[in-house]
């Protein structure tokens, strides 16, 4: 009796940690303020193949339920640098994310007005600047 208990024990010690293996982690900013709604997914190291993803929380934190496998976890988040990084083990730490910021030079806003108006009934066709201007 104590041989299949000990048997039995040892089966279930072994099965625990290959069913629950989340990777977790933190995205913050260079600031260390935490990072909110960052994609962040899973990749296959052989073909960058997608495995899973996840967005992180309010508080930067994200949970990816899968194993990593010797994956690339990839970070991207609007307005900073994509972020790769191999992944080790279950616990990826903290992912910190730089601003890439890329600031407009000049905007030029042109306009035309119609060639062809209706009003009063009637419509009024402009031909300055048209094909018809030079018959």
């Amino acid at each position: 009796m104590n041989k299949k208990l000990i048997i039995t024990a040892l089966c279930l010690s072994a099965m625990t940690p290959m069913m629950a293996q989340n990777i977790t982690g933190n995205v913050m900013n260079t600031k260390g303020e935490p990072l909110a709604f960052a994609n962040v997914v899973l990749l296959n190291r052989t073909d960058s193949a997608f495995v899973k993803g996840a967005v992180s929380g309010e508080d930067g934190c994200f949970v990816i339920d899968s194993s990593c496998n010797g994956g690339i976890i990839k970070v991207t988040s609007v307005g900073y640098k994509t972020i790769c990084k191999d992944c080790t083990g279950e616990n990826v730490g903290i992912i910190k994310m730089e601003e890439d910021s890329e600031t407009l030079g000049e905007v030029v806003v042109k306009s035309s007005l119609p060639k062809t108006i209706l009003k009063n009934g009637g419509m009024t066709t402009t031909v300055i600047g048209s094909v018809l201007e030079k018959a």
